[in-house]
């Protein structure tokens, strides 16, 4: 099954309308519409160089690309993040030439193709959701604006009590079932602005709500895959400052759940240039995540991918992070060692939670790691036990 959803599919075949992001030699971002945007297979996307010589040049220079698509009247849509391939000539620039004018375009415009493989994938929207409207409203309003323009009667304010540039967020709660957007709340009500300033509330202010949340959520339910299960306080100051005296600039992540950890490790790789990639098998927890992250103001740092851990180990390149914190299903851990030693870098560093809450489901793991002989090994009595193991040799 790839990564491309059915509703992701709609979406980009409704739109067709893509907003491409690529690096320019100087760092500095590039962003260009390309109207030939549309879903190739479960995995890719794939547009048309019709004039577009800056994004063609970004892209063989750094083959990095993120492309958004966006209904303007829901305010909802989607990210993809991936590798791009420039097709000048061959059987796959046949095939994408054809399919396009199949479509009814003008290929004799077509320069190039280019073939984007999606990485990974996140749903987004706008805030107006965030303050209980539901989309009938949302695209009502939109649709008026544009009426408006459209009659020549530009508006001040093009949607009443709603800010009048309305940034796009990634999504906030757990995804509807088939849709792969948030439920919808209550209608607006009149505390708008008190929840405009939670938004932006400090970080330091947001892990201390995501701890009591957690604590909350945690003591409430027995249900493994709803329990936040996070790491304590003291274990997220000790994961900052690995991060920070190891200057681990590429960090991977096992086990997001709803981001506390994550926002310890990002917010330490923030400081260093660094980032962090993190991944969660379970939708809710994603969809918790993904909101916590755009309220941290850490969103730059933090990669959040959907998938089975022991996939993205294994398409992951030989000494790819250098550090990699694991917190996720202890019993899977013997299976991804050889996996998890080939893409730690050297002198990297692999910390593992629960090494003392959870000692008989970690004894087959930490014997594995310990009898490595380019591992060396200790443990670290700080929350629930982190067992450390720094990779001594290539």
């Amino acid at each position: 099954m790839g990564l491309l959803t059915t509703d992701m599919k709609r979406v980009v075949g409704e739109q067709r309308l893509g907003f491409v992001a690529t690096v320019c030699p100087d760092g500095t971002p590039n962003l260009s519409p390309k109207g030939t945007t549309v879903v190739w297979d479960d995995d890719h996307l794939v547009f048309a160089n019709i004039r577009s010589p800056g994004t063609l040049a970004n892209l063989r220079q750094n083959a990095s690309v993120e492309v958004n698509v966006v209904d303007p009247f829901l305010r909802k849509g989607y990210r993809f993040k991936g590798v791009a391939s420039v097709l000048e000539s061959g059987a796959l620039y046949d095939q994408a030439i054809a399919f396009y004018k199949e479509r009814g375009s003008r290929v004799s415009a077509i320069r190039e193709v280019v073939m984007v493989q999606v990485q990974s994938a996140q749903p987004i929207d706008s805030p107006a959701y965030d303050f209980g409207l539901t989309e009938d409203e949302v695209c009502a309003r939109w649709e008026r604006y544009y009426e408006s323009l459209r009659a020549g009667k530009t508006l001040r304010q093009p949607v009443s009590n709603l800010p009048e540039d309305l940034p796009l967020v990634h999504a906030t709660q757990q995804a509807a079932p088939g849709t792969g957007f948030a439920p919808l709340g209550p209608p607006l009500t009149a505390d708008i602005r008190h929840q405009e300033t939670t938004a932006n509330d400090s970080l330091e202010t947001l892990k201390a709500e995501l701890e009591h949340f957690g604590e909350a959520n945690d003591a409430a339910t027995n249900d493994r895959p709803h329990r936040m299960l996070n790491i304590s306080r003291d274990t997220g100051e000790f994961l900052a400052v690995l991060v920070r005296a190891t200057v681990a600039r590429r960090v991977l992540e096992i086990g997001t759940s709803n981001g506390y950890s994550t926002l310890w490790l990002a917010d330490a790789a923030r400081g260093i240039g660094g980032s962090v990639t993190t991944v969660e098998f379970a939708e809710y927890k994603i969809g918790l995540a993904s909101a916590n992250f755009a309220r941290s103001g850490l969103s730059a740092f933090i990669t959040l991918v959907q998938d089975d851990a022991g996939r993205l180990l294994q398409r992951s390149d030989p000494g790819a992070y250098d550090l990699i914190f694991l917190d996720s299903e202890r019993p899977e851990y013997p299976d991804w060692w050889p996996h998890l030693r080939r893409v730690l870098s050297p002198s990297g560093l692999l910390i593992v939670d629960n090494a003392t809450s959870h000692v008989e489901q970690m004894v087959p793991f930490v014997a594995l790691v310990t009898a490595d002989a380019e591992f060396t090994t200790c443990l670290v009595p700080a929350g629930n036990g982190e067992f450390l193991a720094v990779k001594t040799s290539s």
